[in-house]
């Protein structure tokens, strides 16, 4: 059985002989172990789609490619939900609705915009910009494809 840094570097390679064969991939997180994992970009119109395994926790799932979005699935979980967002977020303490959608909508729209500023953005700020672009993408990212729950309400909990 191969080991974990064998499963990663397989999939990479795998990825690399990919994309140098000009196929094209866009981002997702493992929903196990949120893991940086790609998926295919199937052209226009088409999809692709996946029963999947995880090469670093071995987490099973099922993920559907469209241009542009990579919507994975776990039986028996779903993504978090916006006051399940801001409770990891800020700890718990309810907010209203309204407040929940305004904070993640700034959190998107504040990671969208690091990601488009042009490389030493930050050279004179005394900011580590590295730093500060990984941040940027861990929470982009965690927003856009939310950690799994267990496919269960808070307010079904009895």
């Amino acid at each position: 059985m191969a080991t974990r840094k064998e499963r990663v570097q397989s999939y990479r390679d795998y990825v690399a002989r990919c994309k140098s064969s000009g196929d094209q991939f866009q981002p997702f997180f493992c929903p196990h172990c949120r893991f940086d994992l790609e998926a295919k970009v199937p052209g226009e119109g088409d999809k692709c789609d996946s029963l999947a395994t995880c090469p670093t926790c071995e987490g099973e799932f099922f993920y559907v490619s469209l241009p542009g979005q990579v919507q994975v699935h776990v039986p028996g979980r779903r993504p978090m939900n916006n006051q399940e967002v801001m409770s990891f977020l800020l700890g718990e303490g309810s907010i209203h609705p309204l407040q929940e959608a305004m904070v993640i909508m700034a959190l998107e729209q504040y990671c969208e915009k690091v990601a488009s500023q042009p490389e030493g953005f930050m050279q004179n700020s005394g900011v580590d910009e590295a730093t500060w672009r990984s941040l940027a993408k861990r929470v982009g990212g965690f927003l856009q494809q939310r950690p799994m729950v267990d496919d269960k309400e808070p307010d079904d909990e009895e």
